[in-house]
Parts: C-alpha cells; structure tokens; sequence
C-alpha cells in the first residue's frame, strides 16, 4: 500500500537546486544553433548551449526522430521568451516530459502561445503572457512566477527523464517568490513557493 506523505516545503528547496544542477551536469551535443528557434524550423534532440538572449519566434517543430525517450534540453546564460503566437508542435515520438527549457534570468511566453516542456530558470521571474497554453511545467529558483489571464497550464502525463522527486506533481514552483494566476486561467497539478504569497 502506497502511503502518502505532506509536502515538506525545505524538501522541494533542495530538490529544485537537484534538477537544475541535473540539467546543467549533461554534456552540450549541440553549441552551434542561433539565439533564435523557430520560424518553421525541425529541431532534432539534443542539448543546445547558447549565450544571450534566447527566443522562439513563429512554429517550432521538435522532431523526436521516432524515439520516445528523445531529449530536448536548451540552456541559455541570457533571458528566455517566445514571440506572440509561437506554437512549439511535437512530431516523431517527442514527448513534453523531455522538454526543458533552462535560463540564468527571467522568462516569458508571448500572448497566444502554445508551449511544450519545462521553463526552469536559476534566477528570474517566469510570466505566462494571456492566452498562454502550456503543457509542461513552470519552475525558478529564485523569482516570482505568474500566470496571465485565460491560459492553460498542465504538466504531461508520464515520467520525467530527470527525476522530479518530490516535484513531479507540481505545475508551479519557486524557492523564493510570489505565485499568481488569473482567475479565468487553469493549472493543473501542484503550485508552491518556499517564500511568498499564492
């Protein structure tokens, strides 16, 4: 029989530094692309390191190649944010468990976007602009996290390549800062924060 404990807030402090340094600890297989995804691109696995403002703008195709346990990680040292209207579509097998988006700063979603994976970041505010649909998860180690009007936000079903511990129900947290989200949005799955308001 299962037995079910409370979340202990110190406990998903620690394990939020273990996912970002689990994805910061995988070697780059990809160091070459542009600052900017997107604009009808086909993007293959890999773990793309960039250095600067990071943006998708337009349709983001991420092509899993077949392979149900491709991985797209994408670590950027500058901020992170996606145009209005970009929509990021999964083909061949690319699941929103193995999606993760990593920033050093803050990041956003334009209004209307249509968003897959994890947006994690080391030291920023994560937004969701309005109309926002995102099935993923929204994480910051430090920074408030929000979430605009009419959007969706639910984490994927399955399980994550990187282990989420103690996190893997939450579809919102942060180790400092308020968490906020309009009424007329809907998120699916836990929401936290080690100091601040909800």
């Amino acid at each position: 029989t299962a037995i079910n404990h409370p979340f202990n807030t110190t406990q998903g402090l620690i394990v939020i530094d273990l996912i970002y340094q689990d994805l910061m600890s995988i070697t780059a297989t990809n160091t070459a692309h542009s600052l900017v995804f997107g604009n009808g691109e086909n993007l293959p696995p890999g773990v793309y390191d960039l250095v600067g403002t990071t943006s998708i703008a337009g349709t983001l195709v991420l092509d899993g190649g077949g392979d149900p346990n491709s991985e797209f990680i994408i670590r950027s040292t500058g901020p992170f944010t996606t145009g209005v209207g970009t929509t990021v579509t999964l083909i061949n097998g690319a699941n929103s468990n193995n999606i993760f988006w990593v920033s050093e700063l803050r990041m956003s979603t334009g209004a209307n976007s249509i968003f897959k994976g994890t947006l994690i970041s080391r030291a920023g505010a994560v937004s969701l602009g309005v109309s926002t649909s995102i099935e993923g998860r929204v994480f910051t180690k430090a920074g408030e996290l929000s979430v605009g009007a009419h959007c969706i936000l639910t984490i994927p079903t399955g399980i994550s390549p990187i282990d989420l511990r103690s996190l893997s129900s939450f579809a919102m947290f942060t180790s400092s800062g308020a968490v906020s989200a309009d009424i007329s949005s809907t998120v699916t799955g836990d929401v936290g924060t080690g100091l601040g308001a909800i």
